[in-house]
């Protein structure tokens, strides 16, 4: 039985000829369309970028970045110092009225947001990108860069809260959610018009945190709690990351765990899976403390040897929020201003660190959760 409220959005169809031309009217050539290479961090092999279709500069993408302080998903430009400055903050989003959202039944519910996906995706008639996100108990998809609603799931006051921890679109329009307070990964029929929209399948994970699409084998990673050794107490050998196979139609998914890429985390409370652009073969994994160096927690992992690799250097620390790397290969890091503390600042930061070479943006006053590279690819 399904605890949460469906929410009504206008109806949609698949239009490619339509699609096709805005895709190439909203293209546009920039630094980061460039084709920087970054080594693999074990072959030796190099990997092509992908081509990005938003605007960026010269010194990399832009970065994403959910804002508690305002609940706003807010994007910058790494090459404006002063992040608190007019020219740095590039696009933000809030559900409105003005966007479509119903300001009695969607935006009350909508706060503290917690992640952002921007995506290339053709199953929405009138734009080829859009971003996921969610915040309080609101799931949200949402044309970019219009804002304009596409998709909207409410969930229930009911103890435990959901808290949704992460979001990701799929290449067909669905979305997938992870909830960490109701300890489950759904995939949603987003994709489908009303009614049919609020369809899900559902994938049992304890303090489930991170999902991410996988082009390349075509799961869904995800990280959290499996009941592997003990159903009643939390185990070390018990934190996984692992891949979903999504089989079968849009309208009515079905999830199942592929066993053949788990692998239990190198530390405690697994929080991040992001692509390591630009190998396929690597992910950035972030877990709460590494099992052997509490001051640590950050990780290349191996999809094919299921084996993680510390990333060398400062930005290997513990409480990593949100991580990615630029074109250049410079890292991208957010982590609590008051890691392993009490409060908002256990899990909020103003500032943003980059790494490789090392750099900081500030925006006084706000509160960011998660970063991302806001890169419309998937890896």
């Amino acid at each position: 039985m399904k605890i949460e409220k469906s929410l009504n959005r206008p109806a949609v169809k698949k239009n490619a000829g339509l699609i096709g031309i805005l895709a190439v009217l909203i293209v546009v050539v920039t630094g980061c369309k460039k084709e920087h290479k970054i080594a693999d961090s074990g072959s030796g092999q190099q990997v092509k970028s992908p081509n990005l279709s938003i605007e960026s500069t010269t010194c990399g993408c832009w970065i994403g970045a959910v804002n508690q302080a305002n609940n706003a998903v807010e994007v910058y430009d790494p090459a404006v110092y002063y992040w608190n400055t007019a020219p740095a903050l590039k696009w933000s989003f809030t559900p409105t009225t003005a966007l479509g959202y119903s300001s009695t039944a969607e935006i009350p519910l909508w706060g503290g947001p917690t992640d952002v996906k921007l995506r290339n995706v053709n199953a929405f008639t009138g734009t080829s990108q859009a971003i996921a996100t969610a915040g309080g108990r609101l799931a949200t998809i949402a044309a970019y860069p219009s804002g304009n609603k596409i998709w909207t799931m409410g969930f229930s006051t009911a103890d435990p809260q959901v808290e949704i921890h992460s979001v990701e679109l799929l290449p067909n329009g669905n979305i997938a959610l992870a909830s960490a307070g109701r300890n489950w990964v759904r995939v949603y029929s987003s994709s489908q018009p009303v009614p049919n929209h609020d369809h899900y399948a559902e994938f049992s994970l304890g303090s489930a945190h991170a999902v991410l699409w996988d082009p390349s084998i075509n799961r869904l990673w995800v990280i959290g709690w499996l009941p592997i050794h003990s159903a009643n107490y939390w185990d070390a050998l018990n934190q996984v990351i692992t891949a979903l196979q999504v089989t079968g139609t849009a309208a009515n998914p079905v999830l199942t765990e592929d066993t053949n890429y788990r692998a239990v985390l190198p530390g405690k409370y697994g929080h991040e899976i992001s692509p390591y652009y630009y190998d396929n073969n690597k992910l950035w994994v972030a877990v709460q403390v590494d099992n052997t160096d509490n001051s640590k927690g950050v990780y290349i992992f191996d999809k094919t040897t299921k084996t993680f690799t510390p990333v060398s250097g400062a930005a290997n620390r513990n409480f990593v929020k949100g991580i990615g790397n630029q074109p250049s290969g410079q890292i991208v890091e957010i982590r609590p201003q008051n890691a392993g503390g009490t409060g908002e600042s256990s899990w909020q930061n103003d500032t943003v660190n980059f790494y490789n070479p090392a750099a900081t943006r500030i925006v006084p006053g706000a509160k960011f959760y998660k970063i991302r590279v806001f890169d419309p690819d998937y890896q």
